[in-house]
């Protein structure tokens, strides 16, 4: 009897070891793969537009989506009525990071509680593409999941969060018909827009 208590009690042991190790190692490759995305969200870009046309007060718009591998996941064209453009982003912060969601466009004849929403365009079963790469395990990473579920149910929460606008002025400069833009986004939460 003694020997069977002994050897259950090992394995018991045993059990707890092995569970405690397997753990540790989730622990040690979730870490990993923040670190991961950290690093590559430094600077990162998210979505490049390129005018196609701009006739009789409408544009006709091209937008692609990048994740952070800088391969394209989506594309989609607009059009949009107005002269000037804007695109607003939904920007949060995480771990003293900032993650910019691009949100959506509007323009000087669509005002932004109108606007057309482009959060869902890069979509991939609740999880926001743009902040894919090549190593990722999705589940690991919740907080993107859980903000960007609460931006598609339109559930806008600030607090550290914060938008941010990029707008297109007539009197000042405006985006040219044909040119490829970029927007690149940083990690303190600024973002600018770069011709390609």
């Amino acid at each position: 009897m003694r020997k069977i208590i002994s050897f259950l009690v090992l394995m018991l042991i045993l059990v707890v070891f092995l569970v405690l190790a397997y753990i540790f190692y989730v622990n040690k490759e979730v870490q990993k793969l923040e670190n991961q995305l950290y690093n590559l969200t430094k600077v990162y870009t998210p979505l490049k537009f390129k005018i196609l046309d701009k006739k009789d007060g409408i544009f006709f718009l091209k937008i692609k989506y990048y994740d952070l591998d800088s391969n394209q996941i989506a594309e989609k064209d607009y059009k949009i009525k107005g002269n000037e453009l804007a695109f607003d982003f939904y920007v949060f912060a995480h771990d003293e990071q900032n993650f910019a969601f691009p949100y959506a466009i509007f323009t000087d004849q669509i005002a932004p509680k109108d606007a057309i929403l482009i959060v869902n365009d890069y979509n991939s079963e609740d999880f926001p593409q743009i902040f894919s790469f090549q190593q990722i395990d999705k589940k690991h990473f919740e907080f993107l999941s859980k903000k960007y579920n609460q931006l598609l149910r339109k559930n806008l929460t600030f607090g550290n969060d914060f938008g941010n606008s990029i707008h297109d002025i007539k009197e000042l400069k405006q985006f040219e018909v044909g040119v490829v833009y970029k927007f690149i986004v940083h990690s303190k939460g600024g973002i600018e827009v770069l011709v390609d």
